[in-house]
């Protein structure tokens, strides 16, 4: 394993129709954008599995796949910001770094997530930008229940809310190239275009 010492969590839905991607169904069905969720957790799980990068933990919600072979953990907290802040403690117990990611960016590689590594031994923490106002990544050396707190989760407004919060905290960090995350229907026409090249 190149990176021993870090950490990847990856934050995921269940893949439960009607529960996942219902932002997709003006243009998929229920099960499709299910489907479509399941084979984007795959699809990550494999890149930082064949790449030997770090430690990868899947924390599902509400619960996880028997299927994913791989360490799965259930998100604990009643919104999201406390279930990554539960999560970012608990493996900064044990891991000098991690990174928070989600599985809907297809366009995130492995050289992105070593970068965020990187990044993480001259910063308290490194952020991926999402096109759509959110991040797609969060790599942190330290965790503050203020970093989580008071952020509107699913709006455009998460990326500068959380800057925000890291000047107050007085934490350094780097930002990453901005990508697309797959939740809106144009984002589906970008995956389609991605599929067909």
């Amino acid at each position: 394993m190149k990176y021993p010492q870090t950490a990847i969590l990856l934050f995921s839905k269940a893949a439960i129709a009607g529960k996942v991607k219902t932002r997709l169904l003006p243009v998929l069905s229920a099960v499709e954008a299910a489907e479509l969720a399941a084979e984007l957790q795959v699809q990550i799980i494999e890149k930082i599995q064949a790449a030997s990068l770090a430690h990868l933990t899947v924390y599902a919600f509400p619960h996880c796949d028997p299927n994913l072979l791989v360490e799965c953990r259930q998100q604990q907290g009643i919104d999201l910001g406390e279930r990554m802040y539960n999560a970012a403690t608990d493996a900064l117990q044990i891991f000098e770094k991690i990174l928070l990611i989600g599985s809907d960016c297809p366009v995130m590689q492995v050289r992105y997530l070593e970068q965020a590594i990187v990044g993480l031994q001259q910063h308290d923490a490194v952020i991926g930008p999402a096109e759509d106002g959110g991040y797609v990544l969060l790599g942190l050396k330290k965790a503050s229940r203020a970093l989580f707190e008071e952020i509107d989760w699913g709006s455009e407004q998460v990326l500068q809310q959380t800057y925000c919060k890291l000047t107050d905290l007085q934490w350094s960090w780097t930002e990453l190239e901005t990508l697309w995350d797959l939740d809106r229907p144009q984002d589906y026409e970008c995956y389609q275009r991605l599929n067909s090249e």
